[in-house]
């Protein structure tokens, strides 16, 4: 269980890990592959062991992954992180069994440090690197690049499944996991799944326990006064009774509660933010805020954003009025 002292020490690593210097102010990060690099410098990659010639081991996989690490520290820790982080969302081949291993303690690690990224991304406000962690949570646990769309973490769905699907309209995992067990063969028709029955039924059998949720935002009843506190209402009603509470994450190296995050924002600036969990009943939640110092209208976005799938994020619109 990860107690306050952990939180507060998680939290005060990432801090430091988004400064530009020891002495420098915090500031926002957006690049995926920087926000990478935080995450593999926190302190809890110190220890991840860098065996006798490791550090050639780590350019072979430096050459064939996409997102580029410091060539001077090969034997570092926090770069052999970086890379099997990459590896995870290729799914590539590990060079060895040791790495498997090494891969395991990384995820693991991963989920806590993420979360106090996240959270110090709303303390300063920043909702792209806010988003940007929340996207790197569901990459490690999907093991996806983050233009993946989702669906061939499904079970026997490949390429080019998915583009007989997106040829008839079908695009995101939204979209699929509404489909009943007819409207899922007629949409595999011409593929190399139709008539696999079995193999339909496992599909079918994991899209029917995706949460599948209404979002809906209510703005303060009356209009607010400039800097006055104001809450804004947010209603979570699950829309499938067959929910599963742990998330289906087959390359995650083991059973992960599928959590969620509530954000406000207002396009870049990030006004408020909460961690929720979907059970089968309605959830209501309260986003907090000042308002702002001008009279007006302002309109903000609510998101509702996954930490464990690709694909199934929502929005929904909210206006505040300040008199």
């Amino acid at each position: 269980m990860q107690t306050l002292a952990d939180s507060s020490r998680l939290r005060s690593g990432a801090q430091c890990l988004l400064r530009d210097g020891p002495r420098q102010p915090l500031k926002p990060v957006t690049e995926l592959p920087s926000l990478l690099r935080i995450l593999c410098d926190a302190s809890e990659f110190d220890e991840l062991p860098v065996r006798h010639n490791e550090e050639h081991v780590h350019e072979q996989m430096a050459r064939e992954l996409p997102w580029t690490v410091d060539q001077r520290a090969l034997d570092s820790p926090h770069v052999k992180a970086n890379l099997l982080f990459q590896a995870h969302f290729a799914r590539a081949p590990l060079p060895m069994s040791d790495y498997v291993t090494d891969t395991k303690t990384v995820l693991d690690n991963a989920v806590r440090v993420l979360q106090a990224m996240v959270d110090i991304a709303a303390d300063g406000g920043w909702m792209p690197t806010a988003l940007g962690a929340m996207r790197l949570a569901q990459m490690v646990t999907q093991a996806r690049w983050p233009d993946d769309d989702g669906l061939t973490d499904l079970p026997h769905v490949d390429a080019s499944v998915v583009k007989t699907f997106a040829s008839r309209g079908v695009t995101t995992l939204r979209q699929l996991q509404g489909k009943d067990l007819n409207q899922l063969r007629e949409l595999l028709r011409g593929t190399r799944l139709a008539g696999q029955q079995k193999q339909i039924a496992d599909l079918h059998g994991v899209l029917r326990t995706l949460p599948a949720v209404r979002v809906k935002a209510d703005a303060p009843p009356k209009p607010l006064a400039p800097n006055a506190e104001g809450k804004v209402s947010v209603t979570l009603q699950p829309t499938n009774p067959a929910s599963r509470r742990k998330a289906f994450a087959p390359r995650f190296p083991k059973p992960k509660l599928a959590g969620w995050w509530l954000a406000m924002a207002e396009e870049e600036e990030l006004i408020a933010l909460k961690r929720v969990h979907l059970d089968r009943s309605q959830v209501q939640a309260e986003l907090s805020f000042a308002a702002p110092e001008e009279p007006g209208e302002y309109y903000w976005t609510v998101h509702l954003v996954s930490d464990s799938y690709l694909g199934l994020d929502q929005t929904a619109e909210v206006c505040v009025v300040v008199e």
